[in-house]
């Protein structure tokens, strides 16, 4: 029965009782899953993340990965396994999937069952997300160019309210403007254009960030940034 155990960064979440969620698996894996499967299955644990890679020994285990393909790490997992017989496979995993492909069009009708064992909370509440910055392109040189900024909050616990908060845009590190938004309903994007004037010689670097609220635990996904080229470039036109 091989366990796979999800290592992306997002199992470094304190959201267990105010403890990390890869400490949480650590000891499923090790306490309960081992000692269930023991006498009468062979287990083998192999963590998952960017790539399926064994566990060896006492080696420590880390939440680093950047990715956490699940997909992935199925169908490497039963190639490894082609030539042996598989009762199982266990995944412990926050459920975050980032793979390419869905999870679920990699389990077969019929073939190997996957069981799976949750950690960590469902929702990671309150949090506030960039979710796009775009620019649009300069007409002629010294013009102007609108920045599309799309922003989300999720608020605590899931309430109907819909409280405003701050997008703030940067240019190459510096403030540039700041405005409160409100969304039209809880969770729902709102939209925000904002007009720059980026240098004519250089390419500029804009940043749209939201400010950590209190017991937010992403705050990384609290930005996002956008290069935009020079306006003063040479152009082709179509007469």
């Amino acid at each position: 029965v091989p366990v796979l155990l999800d290592v992306s960064r997002s199992m470094r979440l304190p959201d267990v009782d105010g403890r990390p969620r890869i400490d949480l698996a650590r000891e499923v894996v090790s306490q309960k899953i081992a000692s269930a499967l023991s006498g009468r299955f062979v287990s083998e644990v192999w963590t998952f993340g960017d790539a399926l890679a064994r566990v060896q020994g006492d080696a420590p285990i880390v939440a680093e990965a950047r990715s956490s393909d699940l997909s992935g790490a199925l169908r490497a997992v039963r190639e490894r396994y082609r030539e042996r017989r598989i009762a199982g496979i266990v995944v412990v995993s926050d459920g975050g999937d980032t793979g390419a492909q869905d999870a679920a069009q990699t389990v077969d009708d019929g073939g190997t069952p996957v069981y799976t064992v949750g950690v960590g909370s469902a929702r990671v509440t309150p949090d506030y997300e960039v979710l796009d910055v775009a620019a649009g392109e300069a007409a002629l040189t010294d013009s102007s160019v609108d920045l599309t900024v799309s922003a989300v909050s999720h608020p605590l616990n899931g309430r109907a309210d819909r409280p405003s908060f701050p997008v703030r845009v940067l240019e190459n590190g510096r403030p540039l403007d700041v405005r409160t938004v409100t969304p039209a309903g809880a969770e729902s994007p709102v939209r925000e254009v904002f007009t720059v004037s980026p240098s004519r010689d250089t390419a500029t670097l804009y940043t749209a960030e939201i400010a950590p609220g209190n017991g937010e635990l992403v705050p990384e996904n609290n930005r996002r940034s956008v290069l935009v080229s020079p306006p003063g470039r040479k152009r082709r036109i179509l007469v």
